[in-house]
């Protein structure tokens, strides 16, 4: 049996748009200067944060290390965002292409989860995030669509939200762009 390797390679390198995706994502979440203040406790601040801040927030807050650790929430009890790709399955319609789901794990000190007028923090976060992404696309053409969101918590001091998105391949010709 003779084996293409161009197509071998061609299918591992599916795998790839991760990165881009990653870089995407994160990109989106570095515009949104509510969500940032959310992640550090500053929403109640008017100026918008500064690039330093902005930087220093996407660092201690966004992580796309798909694991969570005793020291995964930031030492200044901020919030935080795991980021992670899982179920990859073959495109029904195109092969060379991973259908996947995105996943975010907010993640909140339980100190900083009761902010005011009954709004908890996880789910304001979830509610940024949703509005970023769901019904959105992706790098390349792919489309992301909201699918569950469950309570979370690791431990007895932190309580979160778990939020899973389908990301599904189309074909770009067949897409009606009215969004």
């Amino acid at each position: 049996m003779m084996i293409n390797r161009n197509k071998l390679l061609k299918d591992s390198e599916s795998f790839k748009n991760v990165e881009k995706d990653l870089a995407y994502i994160v990109s989106k979440i570095a515009q949104d200067d509510k969500l940032l203040k959310l992640l550090c406790l500053k929403e109640n601040q008017s100026e918008p944060l500064t690039e330093q801040e902005k930087k220093e927030v996407l660092k201690e807050c966004v992580n796309i290390v798909p694991i969570v650790t005793e020291d995964i929430m930031s030492d200044k009890g901020w919030s935080d965002i795991t980021i992670q790709f899982s179920q990859f399955v073959r495109n029904g319609d195109n092969p060379e292409h991973r259908d996947k789901f995105l996943v975010f794990n907010v993640i909140c000190n339980l100190d900083t989860v009761n902010m005011q007028d009954f709004k908890l923090r996880p789910y304001q976060i979830a509610g940024r995030l949703d509005a970023l992404f769901d019904k959105k696309a992706l790098c390349g053409s792919y489309s992301i669509n909201f699918l569950t969101a469950e309570t979370i918590a690791y431990d007895e001091d932190t309580l979160g939200v778990s939020l899973v998105y389908s990301v599904t391949y189309f074909n770009s010709a067949d897409r009606n762009d009215e969004e």
